[in-house]
Order: C-alpha cells, then structure tokens, then sequence
C-alpha cells in the first residue's frame, strides 16, 4: 500500500475513534499518537433503579456524572426512556439538559419515570403483561443503560391463574370419563 493513502486511510481511523493525531505527514515509526484527548471527558453510571414497577406509578432512577477529562467543560446528557410490546413502541420519552463540569467535578441526581403515560398509550386487554423499559442515559463520551420491568395488570387479577384451574379440572373431568 501507497505511504500516502495508508497515511489518509490511518487519520482516517483515528478521527472516528476519537483520537488525535499529531505531525502525520508519512507513515513511519518516528510519527506521534495521542491516545486520550487531554479535554473534558464526562462519564455517566446509572446508580439506583428499581427492577419492577406497577403500571401507572412512578419510579425514580439515580445516576452519576464525572468529568474525568483534564479540562473544564459543557456537555448535552440525554436520558432516553422507551417501552415496547410484542415489537411495538408502546411509549417513549427523551430529555435532555447542558451540564457544566470542572475537572474531577461530579454531579449526582435523580430522573423520575411516569408510567401512568404509559397506561393511557396501552389499552392492556385481559392478561397481565409484562413489559421491559429501556433506559439510556447518555453523554457525548460515555452512557449507561438499565432495563426495568412494568407490570401491565389485566382487567381480572389473577386471571391467568383462573383459567389454568379451569383447565386443570377440565382435565380431569374428560380423564376420568375416559378411564369409565
């Protein structure tokens, strides 16, 4: 391969995967990479969450942000909440605020979740569902995600159980005919 185009094909690379590239004019041992750019650099780490909740209640969930970069700075964190059924989005939420953190800074907080928006998109139906929600929170270096389960109660409680003691009896009732 040409030194030229290996040269391009290597900035290339290294621009998507955030690193710097300093005095590259030809591939060859004498050329200098940097790693980490020595900026703002924020990580995020979700803390606290419940695993289960009711439909219609609310949850919160605590996460952590840190600038562990050299310099100060400002960075858009985004949380992004979505619930499917069988494929389908059922619900979703995104927000999202600027943060401004100093080297070694951290912010600790809290985002509450109203799944009561959730009971008005679905329309549950006679069995209890549950259903996994996705949760994203991210920064422009780092995210973390968690999964949470909501609980869907059918219009019967217990219904389920019923019908697998009707079936159950049913069961029986047709063997010992059978056996007659």
């Amino acid at each position: 391969m040409d030194e030229k185009a290996f040269t391009i094909a290597l900035s290339f690379l290294l621009v998507f995967n955030s690193m710097l590239v300093l005095g590259v004019s030809r591939a060859s041992d004498q050329d200098t990479i940097l790693s980490e750019d020595n900026g703002a650099y924020f990580e995020v780490e979700i803390l606290d969450y419940p695993d289960e909740v009711e439909l219609g209640e609310e949850f919160e969930i605590e996460y952590y942000i840190e600038n562990t970069g050299d310099l100060p700075g400002e960075q858009e964190v985004s949380v992004h909440v979505e619930a499917e059924v069988a494929g389908q989005e059922v619900w979703s939420e995104s927000e999202s605020e600027e943060v401004i953190l100093l080297p070694g800074d951290e912010k600790r907080d809290v985002h509450t979740v109203d799944t009561s928006e959730v009971e008005e998109e679905y329309s549950g139906g006679i069995f209890e569902v549950e259903v996994d929600v996705n949760i994203l929170f991210e920064t422009e270096d780092d995210y973390d995600e968690a999964t949470i389960t909501i609980i869907m109660p059918g219009l019967v409680p217990g219904f389920m159980f019923i019908l697998l003691m009707i079936g159950l009896a049913l069961a029986v009732i047709i063997y010992q005919k059978k056996k007659r």
